[in-house]
């Protein structure tokens, strides 16, 4: 379901040019600098592609290749080891095999390409010695960095020149005669494509396919034996076999398009017949020679036409891979054994992970290997993780980070909706900073008015229709393990964080505390040293789980609240917030946002009790090394018939030192104990773990009513 829902989305996104989503085949890469070179070669200057703050910048480029330990270059850019030579990390360590890897793919696409774009890059990478960079001022900044091309005098990258567009798909062919047929098939003429000596024209074309006995055509072109059924040393010799073959992969790949070239060339297919050959003048010539094929009226050859190109391409390694019906989109074709990597999970290896594996026999079934056992297309595979990579970066603001789980969402069509999920799950401080007031005035309202319990409609400019995903990945070696899946209209999902909302509200210990805090700030709070990468593990999905399902708040987020708290001695406003959640959640009682001085829960008032005598060691002592907090407050909440005692005896002398300067302390002391302690006669020997919660919710409860600024009416109290 996800699969499918990421390719709708890449779908739409790739349909606006202002979206940011890579179209079919590119990526978007961080690029630090473009190598201007002139025509002859030479490296004119070195072009700084960062930002002002030295961060490279995303730019789309040809799509990377899959790589771990083994040397693949990349089309059109790569890093320096790949591009001059040079490690990485050590300018006189030099990479030959990776710059070999680069060298080799570009003469492999390029040597037949007339473009000067092609040539000059040709020899400029003939021409180049990994001991020049030495010369370079940029030489430490272009360690390890990514590189793209740029002509001299151009503005347009390498990547960006139409005559450069080579991707997997194309490989380099010696064609001698292109076939002009009319729409309805018949053929008009042959043109000679071989120069004044007879050579063949070498040409950009559909790979070619490695083929020994097998029978296997080319798409858009071939020998004479494949299109023309003749073979290629004798005109009456005719070769039923390889032209059928070729018939058949054609008839499958074109017979759905909807595209005048694609119809004449099934035509011309269906009506050709190998005597025919007979009648034309060239016959001969035509005898094991490349042809291709163009349409009456027009310039270009079929194989350069838009539409099959794009069929081309979503064919793509189809004739290497099994056949089968794609899980994502349906349809009958090819099915793709190894699915593209995604990059950006934290956890996961920085080379990129895979949503889509088998690697082992136990996870294979009825004898079939790899992604056989989970069948998508080529398209769709690219499609969805070119999806994924996108939500995954943090500039487009549609992901977010809990613990070890990357949570992205989006919704089913653009929308203002979009970037209100955004404040939602991440909270507002990166909306202040990146969008603009209106949107920030919006979602505050919004999030006041779910707290407060009023319902969301389209008078408040929402369109509560719009359906949300929700996806969380977490890192498991080289896969990606899917945490958290959700689906559901944007009206749902405002009532279930209204609710938490309200749940949480507690008062604020300090101003600058967030009135609606983010999940990562509640989880962090929740994490030894307050560090991101020690959020409980699987914590971060199950909170976000329970709020997408409306479900109960788990059980682990209140006890690792707890345990915190015992941990650092110290109870903090998320702390309390959490604990006060979870208690309205599961308790009909529930609990309230500040001080409730008619609660009779014993475990609230020993908290509350604990907080006035930690009080009164401060008026008295001052700042200590150990307060009672730090030594007490975990012994208290959990076995206070041992505590309480001793705490009581100590405080006597706390208050007599303090009454010394304040008259009347012990009177103020004693009236406020007596009105916490009365009618308890005993202290509980042990406190159950909700009173423990309900300790900690009473001490925070009471140590902002002490800290608060007296009114008036208080003073005379």
């Amino acid at each position: 379901m996800y699969l499918t829902e990421l390719y709708r989305f890449y779908e739409r996104m790739t349909q606006d040019p202002q979206s940011g989503m890579p179209p079919e085949g590119m990526s978007a890469e961080a690029i630090h600098f473009a190598l201007v070179i002139g025509e002859d070669g030479s490296l004119k200057g070195v072009h700084d592609l960062r930002d002002s703050k030295g961060k490279p910048l995303r730019r789309f480029v040809p799509a990377a290749v899959s790589r771990s330990s083994n040397v693949a270059a990349n089309f059109l850019w790569d890093k320096t080891s790949y591009v001059l030579g040079i490690d990485g990390r050590d300018d006189s360590c030099p990479s030959p095999e990776k710059r070999q890897a680069f060298l080799a793919l570009h003469h492999e696409r390029f040597d037949a390409c007339p473009d000067r774009h092609a040539k000059a890059l040709l020899a400029f990478l003939d021409h180049w010695r990994p001991e020049m960079l030495q010369s370079l001022p940029e030489r430490q900044a272009l360690l390890g960095s990514r590189l793209v091309f740029q002509l001299e005098g151009e503005d347009r990258f390498l990547h960006e020149e139409p005559a450069m567009d080579a991707g997997p798909a194309t490989g380099s062919a010696e064609i001698s005669f292109a076939l002009v047929i009319a729409e309805d098939g018949s053929l008009r003429s042959v043109r000679d494509l071989r120069d004044s000596k007879g050579k063949p024209r070498k040409m950009s074309v559909p790979a070619a396919r490695r083929r020994k006995k097998e029978l296997l055509p080319n798409m858009l072109w071939d020998d004479a034996a494949y299109v023309l059924g003749v073979d290629g040393k004798d005109d009456t010799r005719p070769s039923p076999e390889t032209a059928a073959a070729f018939h058949a992969l054609h008839r499958k790949l074109l017979q759905d398009a909807d595209d005048k070239h694609a119809r004449a060339l099934l035509a011309f297919l269906d009506r050709w017949q190998p005597e025919m050959l007979q009648s034309l003048p060239e016959r001969q010539a035509l005898l094991d020679s490349n042809l291709v094929f163009r349409l009456q009226g027009e310039e270009g050859f079929l194989h350069e036409h838009p539409a099959l190109q794009r069929i081309w391409l979503d064919n793509l390694d189809g004739q290497e891979c099994p056949q089968g019906q794609c899980l994502v989109t349906g349809r009958e074709g090819p099915i793709l054994k190894v699915h593209p990597v995604i990059k950006g999970v934290i956890g996961a290896q920085t080379s990129g992970a895979r949503l889509i594996s088998f690697t082992c026999n136990s996870f294979q079934s009825f004898g079939k290997e790899q992604s056989e056992n989970a069948p998508v297309s080529p398209r769709a595979a690219r499609g969805y993780t070119t999806a994924l990579n996108y939500l995954l970066q943090k500039e487009h603001k549609q992901v977010v980070r809990l613990g070890e789980d990357s949570i992205v969402f989006w919704t089913d069509r653009a929308c203002a909706e979009e970037s209100l999920l955004g404040a939602l799950f991440d909270g507002l401080d990166a909306t202040e900073q990146t969008q603009d007031s209106a949107l920030l005035h919006k979602v505050r309202s919004l999030l006041t008015a779910m707290a407060c319990g009023r319902p969301v409609s389209e008078d408040d400019g929402i369109d509560t229709s719009v359906r949300f995903f929700v996806l969380g990945l977490a890192p498991n070696a080289a896969r990606l393990g899917v945490r958290l899946w959700v689906t559901d209209t944007f009206g749902n999902l405002l009532q279930r964080f209204g609710r938490w909302y309200r749940d949480l509200a507690i008062e604020r210990r300090y101003p600058g505390e967030e009135e609606h805090p983010a999940l990562w700030q509640l989880l962090r709070d929740l994490a030894p040293l307050q560090k991101s990468e020690n959020i409980p593990p699987l914590l971060g999905g199950q909170l976000l789980r329970s709020i997408l399902l409306g479900r109960a708040w788990p059980q682990s987020m209140y006890t690792a609240a707890l345990q915190r708290i015992h941990a650092d001695k110290n109870v903090t406003y998320y702390r309390a917030a959490l604990i006060k959640a979870h208690l309205c959640d599961t308790t009909a009682k529930g609990a309230t946002m500040s001080l409730d001085k008619e609660e009779q829960n014993k475990g609230y008032r020993l908290g509350r009790l604990f907080a006035v005598l930690e009080k009164a060691q401060t008026d008295a002592l001052g700042s200590v090394n150990a307060s009672l907090r730090e030594r007490y407050i975990g012994a208290a909440s959990t076995r206070p018939c041992l505590v309480f005692p001793q705490l009581l005896k100590t405080a006597q002398f706390h208050i007599s030192k303090s009454a010394k300067q304040h008259p009347g302390y012990d009177i103020r002391f004693s009236r406020l104990v007596s009105e916490i302690m009365d009618g308890m006669t005993v202290f509980p020997p042990v406190l159950s773990l909700e009173d423990q919660g309900r300790f900690m919710l009473g001490y925070y409860h009471q140590n902002n009513a002490l800290y608060q600024k007296k009114t008036a009416d208080d003073a005379e109290n």
